[in-house]
């Protein structure tokens, strides 16, 4: 919402979800190259403010959310694509280009790509060099 946005990161989107509930939202956020996680709530509740700190920078410098190359090789045509294109890339549908997306986004259109007959290549900017 917007006043998420005004909000100091990290900010909890919801609490009480279940497990499912948190992994489907975290699948919807990241295809959008939104990058959360989900703590169980009771760490919340009961963590002190020095734990929660250090969680969170320990998190936000995980390689899931490291930016990724990817670049499309074999995109079949048939509508199972549209719908990865539609999730996944949304108005960036120019499949001749490379994209630049978090390590976690691109591992999932990874799977996703494969599920459908087709392939990309992700590519960390480390192993660039």
């Amino acid at each position: 919402t917007a006043s998420h946005l005004q909000q100091k990161v990290p900010i909890a989107v919801r609490q009480g979800l279940s497990h499912v509930e948190a992994l489907l939202g975290q699948f919807e956020l990241i295809s959008c190259d939104v990058i959360s996680v989900f703590i169980p709530d009771d760490v919340i509740e009961n963590g002190d403010q020095a734990y929660l700190s250090d969680l969170y920078a320990t998190l936000s410098n995980s390689d899931e959310f490291a930016k990724s190359v990817v670049c499309f090789e074999n995109i079949p045509q048939n509508p199972r694509t549209n719908e990865f294109i539609e999730q996944f890339l949304g108005d960036r549908v120019n499949l001749r280009d490379t994209i630049i997306v978090p390590y976690k986004k691109a591992r999932i259109m990874d799977h996703w790509i494969r599920k459908i007959g087709g392939s990309i290549s992700v590519t960390l900017p480390d192993d660039a060099t």
